[in-house]
């Protein structure tokens, strides 16, 4: 088996006798690999080449065997190791083609430090899946869910996997950007150049593809990329806040390109999960402990996303910081944490409806109603945009509080008045007021 697996890891990397002088084989089973060090030095520098990271990834890949490594002192060669990083071993360049569009990938986003639970352990083994074997199968991938889950972190895993493990092309993108991308290559005259750089990637990954949405000329420019993708048999991963038929103004022939592939949802973690993501983010952070009931009182007040989780963290370790404190326990993080638990109100919808409702000289009926009239119109986005920042609430559950509607309308509301109080000063103005008034109501 390990020699196969050099001959996998020589696919990429130029493999140097000096390298292999560093370790040997010292126990090969069915289930695992054991290789020992003959040298420290030789050690720590392959594990922050990641060199480790590629042989037990190619193994389980080839195998599904664990492999492990270890250093011990009574292998040291008598004769000097060499142990200079560049000429331990040499990574693989492929020769960059012209105008190819360099890799964007953040490097932190792997699938190691991804926390799966029940509510994105199938999104997260399919993603798994598909970075490992570079087919047709589950091509296009859609991964959907609220903002906030992990969406971005599993769909650059993919790219960081492929990048590590073979060395492939990737290019990665969001939709504004993509779009912006298209744009400016209007404006040079050079679409053609810009479709062809991508094309010259192995795999295509484009988060938040909901902002495709009306961009009709950018979506011509995608579709086009998509087939060629699709012809080539290269792999195409994106993420969306919603479901593909839920996102309006999309040409149905681009829809159906979204939904050929498998569509796999996201949904806010459960309490396990959460105590286990913040377990493992305190782990990353430094000079800094946090007691179980701690934890616990984190999970138990953030339940929507992890970015809140992460805010939470990042304004404890901070204050921490700045008091000089290396122990966590509730009578230190509850301070801290005051105003953004406030923020996260236990009001119903109907607590909001009725709010906002009499801030609007209207009925709380009148927003569940088919109403088309404007002022109610507007009533029921601000309740819709207000529910969602004001109660844990998930799209689906406030439609069908606020009259039965689809989610996807939800979205909509919550988009409408999100994107109306940057330019609308009267309702920006109105939106300020109705939620003092929420907190208000909740401090008393």
């Amino acid at each position: 088996m390990w020699e196969k697996v050099l001959k996998k890891l020589s696919e990429t990397t130029s493999i140097r006798e000096d390298f292999l002088s560093t370790f040997a084989v010292k126990n090969e089973s069915q289930d695992e690999i054991n290789l020992v060090y003959s040298s420290e030095d030789a050690f720590k520098f392959h594990t922050k080449l990641k060199t480790i990271e590629k042989i037990k990834n190619i193994a389980t890949d080839l195998f599904g065997v664990n492999v492990t490594f270890t250093y011990d002192p009574s292998e040291e060669s008598k004769k000097p190791v060499q142990t200079d990083l560049n000429l331990l071993i040499e990574e693989k360049k492929k020769p960059k083609e012209d105008d190819a569009l360099e890799s964007t990938l953040n490097k932190n986003f792997t699938f190691e430090n991804f926390v799966p639970g029940p509510t994105n352990k199938t999104a997260f083994e399919a993603a798994k899946l598909v970075a490992r074997t570079p087919g047709h199968d589950y091509n296009p991938l859609l991964i959907y869910g609220e903002s906030g889950l992990g969406k971005t972190h599993i769909i650059q895993a993919i790219g960081n996997y492929a990048e590590t493990t073979r060395n492939d092309s990737v290019f990665y993108t969001d939709a504004n950007i993509f779009t912006n991308m298209y744009i400016n290559s209007i404006k040079t005259n050079e679409i053609d150049k810009l479709e062809k750089s991508i094309c010259k990637n192995k795999i295509l990954l484009i988060d938040d593809i909901q902002f495709f949405s009306g961009k009709e000329s950018t979506q011509t420019f995608l579709f086009n990329i998509l087939v060629s993708f699709f012809n080539s048999n290269k792999r195409v991963v994106f993420t969306s806040d919603r479901y593909i038929t839920e996102i309006n103004d999309i040409h149905d022939r681009l829809k159906t390109r979204f939904a050929m592939g498998a569509s796999l949802e996201i949904k806010p973690p459960e309490f396990e999960t959460r105590v286990a993501i913040i377990r493992k983010k305190i782990e990353l952070m430094e000079n800094i402990s946090f007691d179980d009931e701690t934890v616990n009182f984190i999970a138990s007040n953030f339940k929507n996303n992890v970015r809140e989780i992460e805010g939470a963290l990042t304004t404890i370790k901070i204050t921490a910081d700045l008091c000089h404190e290396t122990h966590i326990d509730t009578a230190f993080a509850k301070p801290c944490l005051k105003k953004m638990i406030t923020k996260k109100v236990e009001l119903d919808v109907s607590d909001i409806i009725k709010i906002t409702a009499l801030n609007m000289n209207i009925k709380p009926n009148d927003i569940l109603s088919a109403s088309r009239t404007k002022n109610i119109v507007t009533a029921r986005h601000i309740a819709a945009y207000l529910s969602k920042k004001y109660t844990s609430s998930t799209y689906k559950e406030i439609g069908e509080k606020m009259g039965n509607r689809n989610h996807s309308t939800i979205i909509c509301s919550c988009e409408k008045i999100d994107n109306t109080i940057r330019s609308d000063t009267n309702i920006k103005k109105l939106v300020e007021k109705i939620e003092r008034e929420i907190e208000e109501q909740n401090n008393n």
